[in-house]
């Protein structure tokens, strides 16, 4: 079998959810065989998965990418920013394939634009369930769960429903509320979690550290406002597999799928995406390899 070169384009930081999925997709990468890349942009590459797309990365493409030669992940509303129309003139229209996190991501999307919808209207796209890696984030029977302890996961941002779940805290006195995550990017600062007892802001932690919050904590809110739109919400994936309860809104993409809180559900549409995924990748691949021959 050929080894095709691939390229996964992402310029996320880390721990951020779109740099968590892309590392995902590119160890399954490699563990398939793949020649996979992160951020290489030249002629050697076969293949491209773009992600999120920035400037100097949007420069190098636009002088070698040829269409039907990579596919586009759509990670927010990317692709209606005003900046971005290089992605909806020549990305989207010439992506193999148009992939979008949930039903309520797309939907948003299609709700943003209010120009004419002749791309995000068409038929090639579909949807990839946000990779989680259920052998880390899974149930802990030595973790004793707390039913008083509540906690935020995510950016510390009002867009991600602070402020309404710190007014959660303060009318529940008796509860704990914890609040996990980087203020980087945000709009608050520590002195935010100030004054009431029952909050504590503790920053970002590692990923087995979380993981010992989610088998501990009766419930993870997330409760985007002003607007603001989850395209997969990973955190509620990430706690419902470690056996804590969700509470969202409908402005969390994951919880567009009826089967969110269901862990057993989870780890199959995980897995169907994956192989959804690379099933695009290899035949991309095989067909930009029969036009360059």
């Amino acid at each position: 079998m050929e080894k095709y070169k691939i390229s996964f384009i992402n310029r996320s930081l880390p721990g951020y959810g779109a740099y968590e999925t892309v590392m995902h997709y590119h160890k399954e990468a490699m563990n398939r065989g793949f020649d996979s890349n992160i951020n290489l942009i030249d002629d050697t590459v076969d293949f491209y998965i773009i992600n999120m797309l920035y400037g100097d990365d949007e420069k190098k493409l636009k002088e070698i990418l040829h269409p039907n030669k990579f596919v586009y992940i759509e990670h927010s509303i990317e692709c209606v920013l005003p900046e971005k129309t290089w992605i909806r003139d020549f990305v989207m229209p010439n992506s193999f394939r148009n992939y979008f996190f949930s039903l309520r991501h797309r939907n948003h999307i299609l709700d943003a634009f209010s120009v004419e919808n002749k791309i995000l209207a068409s038929d090639n796209y579909d949807y990839l369930v946000v990779p989680v890696d259920y052998n880390i984030f899974k149930p802990n029977p030595e973790i004793t769960r707390d039913e008083n302890l509540n906690i935020f996961v995510g950016m510390i941002h009002t867009n991600k429903g602070v402020d309404t779940i710190l007014t959660m805290a303060i009318k529940n006195p008796h509860k704990e509320f914890l609040f996990i995550g980087t203020l980087e990017g945000g709009d608050k600062s520590e002195e935010d979690f100030v004054g009431a007892s029952n909050v504590k802001y503790i920053g970002h932690i590692s990923k087995n550290k979380l993981v010992e919050y989610y088998n501990k904590a009766s419930t993870l809110y997330l409760l985007p406002t002003n607007g603001a739109v989850e395209s997969a919400g990973r955190v509620v994936f990430e706690a419902v597999l470690c056996g804590c309860n969700v509470v969202v809104n409908s402005d969390v993409g994951n919880a567009s799928y009826p089967w969110y809180n269901d862990a057993t559900k989870i780890i199959e549409n995980i897995d169907i995406s994956i192989e959804k995924l690379f099933n695009t990748i290899m035949e991309g691949c095989r067909r930009a390899s029969k036009q360059d021959g």
